[in-house]
C-alpha cells in the first residue's frame, strides 16, 4: 500500500514539474516574442518621437503668433541658427529673441528640443532652422517679392522653421559638424501655423 501511494505521489509530482526540453521551448517562445517585438517598439518610439518634434514645432507656430500680435505681424529678427553655428548675421538667435513670450513651464526652452535630436540642441539651445529671411517683414509683404509672387507661393506653402539636421554644417570655431537625418520626413512649420512633413531623399 506505501508503495503504490509513493509511486502515485511521484507520478503526479513528473507530471506537475516542467521537463527540460518543456522548459527550453517557453524559453525559445519568449525569444522569438522578444524579437519581434523590438523592432515594433522602436517604430513606435521613433513615431512617437516624431509627433513630439511636431507639436513642439506648433507651440513655436503660436509662439510667433504670439510675437506677430505685439509687432504688427512682423516675424522676429533673428539669425537662422544661435551661437556656435556660423552666420554672418549680427542678430541674436530665435530662442533669445522669443524668450518674452514663454512661460514659467517652458522658459528652460525645451519647447525647442526635438526628441530625436542628441546634438544640435545641446549647442544652440534650438533644434529647429529659422526662415531668418522673414525677419522684420510680415507675411504678407514677404509674398509680395517677386519670385513668391511669380509662383504664387502662399502662406500654407512658406516655411517658417523645420529641422535642423540631415547636413554638415560650420562652427564659429571652423570645426564642422555632421548632423545626421532624424525623420525620413522633415517637420516644417508654415507660415499659416500649421506642420507639414518633407520626404527627404
Amino acid at each position: 500500500m506505501m508503495n503504490s501511494t509513493n509511486s502515485l505521489r511521484l507520478s503526479r509530482a513528473r507530471s506537475a514539474a516542467f521537463t527540460l526540453i518543456e522548459l527550453l521551448v517557453v524559453i525559445s517562445i519568449i525569444g522569438i516574442l522578444i524579437a519581434i517585438l523590438l523592432p515594433v517598439m522602436a517604430h513606435v518610439r521613433s513615431s512617437a518621437e516624431k509627433v513630439t518634434c511636431s507639436s513642439q514645432l506648433r507651440q513655436i507656430g503660436l509662439v510667433f503668433e504670439m510675437y506677430a500680435q505685439d509687432h504688427k505681424d512682423f516675424f522676429p529678427v533673428a539669425k537662422y541658427m544661435p551661437d556656435p553655428f556660423l552666420s554672418s548675421s549680427p542678430d541674436p538667435g530665435l530662442p533669445d529673441t522669443l524668450k518674452h513670450y514663454l512661460d514659467k513651464d517652458t522658459a528652460d526652452g525645451r519647447i525647442y528640443q526635438c526628441p530625436d535630436d542628441s546634438q544640435v540642441f545641446a549647442l544652440s539651445g534650438i533644434s529647429y532652422e529659422y526662415n531668418f529671411s522673414l525677419g522684420g517683414n510680415t507675411i504678407a509683404s514677404h509674398l509680395e517679392r517677386r519670385h513668391f509672387r511669380r509662383m504664387n507661393i502662399q502662406a500654407s506653402q512658406l516655411a517658417v522653421s523645420k529641422d535642423f539636421d540631415n547636413a554638415v554644417f560650420d562652427l564659429q570655431d571652423g570645426s564642422t559638424i555632421d548632423v545626421p537625418m532624424r525623420h525620413l520626413q522633415r517637420n516644417i512649420l508654415f507660415a499659416d501655423g500649421h506642420v507639414g512633413r518633407l520626404e527627404l531623399n
